[in-house]
């Protein structure tokens, strides 16, 4: 969305998975209205979001934009949250935390082995519970199988936000704009293969667990708890127009928070053709 006509869509694949902000098992918080006054342990880039200070953003290249919008997780989320308190970001302290999935230290990333969230986020769940347990922060984000494994600990979500559609984000696939027009012969074999590893992963919910969790360096209940038991049913991309509104959905977000300057055409920006020669081949 950051490079109009640099890229096409090839699809969609919406989560709605584990989510909220946690406090820790011996936290006095036990609804949204008790953060008034709380510190909030969120990504800086989150910050940036919720106090509209994004500073030099429009003059980044794309893919720099895109390592800040990452904050817009964290930013939607406590936002939806202090809406059940009937508060806003004014009534909380914002205290600047790493956030996996957001935050990549320069040395972790020189570290690591692989770019597996194994090895670039290792141990979430423990180092979250530390920040709370150690008082740094009266509340914190975390979603997916870090947010089970963090329940784990016995710390709990204030708000379950997995609860409430407005929280479904839309994982999206995209390719070179130049590589649809110059090889689209390779870009329908990748779409091939990627439509057939969903549809494989439907009779194989074990296995897909079991990488998933390699992958991210959690544990196979984990991954059944933050993405949701049957998540390996839903791993086929999609362009449906329940799919696409839900990009919409993100798109005014980031619209609203000055992320984006102008409304991506969405429908311009997809590439359906690949796709639906895709799933004509299995029907």
């Amino acid at each position: 969305m950051r490079a109009p006509g640099r890229t096409r869509l090839l699809g969609i694949t919406p989560i709605l998975g584990r989510q909220g902000f946690f406090v820790g098992d011996r936290s006095p918080i036990t609804v949204a209205a008790d953060l008034a006054g709380r510190r909030i342990g969120v990504s800086a880039s989150a910050i940036r979001i919720l106090r509209g200070e994004l500073g030099d953003y429009l003059q980044l290249d794309p893919w720099r934009q895109t390592l800040v919008a990452l904050g817009s997780w964290e930013a939607r989320a406590l936002l939806h949250t202090l809406e059940h308190g009937e508060l806003d970001v004014d009534d909380v302290e914002l205290v600047p935390i790493n956030s996996p999935g957001v935050d990549v230290p320069a040395e972790q990333l020189e570290d690591a082995a692989t770019l597996k969230g194994a090895d670039l986020f290792p141990d979430v769940a423990a180092g979250q519970a530390a920040v709370l347990d150690r008082g740094e922060v009266d509340a914190l984000f975390s979603w997916l199988p870090w947010a089970a494994e963090l329940e784990g600990t016995g710390a709990r979500p204030v708000v379950d936000l997995g609860l409430d559609e407005r929280n479904a984000y839309a994982s999206v696939w995209t390719v070179s704009s130049e590589l649809v027009v110059d090889r689209p012969d390779l870009v329908q074999r990748l779409v091939d293969a990627v439509v057939d590893a969903g549809l494989w992963a439907r009779d194989h919910g074990d296995a897909v667990t079991r990488l998933h969790a390699a992958n991210l360096g959690v544990s196979p209940d984990a991954v059944g708890h933050g993405f949701g038991a049957d998540f390996q049913q839903r791993l086929v991309p999609r362009l449906d127009p329940d799919a696409v509104a839900l990009l919409d959905r993100t798109q005014q977000f980031l619209l609203s928070n000055q992320l984006l300057q102008e409304p991506v055409a969405l429908d311009q920006w997809a590439a359906p053709e690949f796709l639906n020669t895709s799933l004509n081949r299995h029907r």
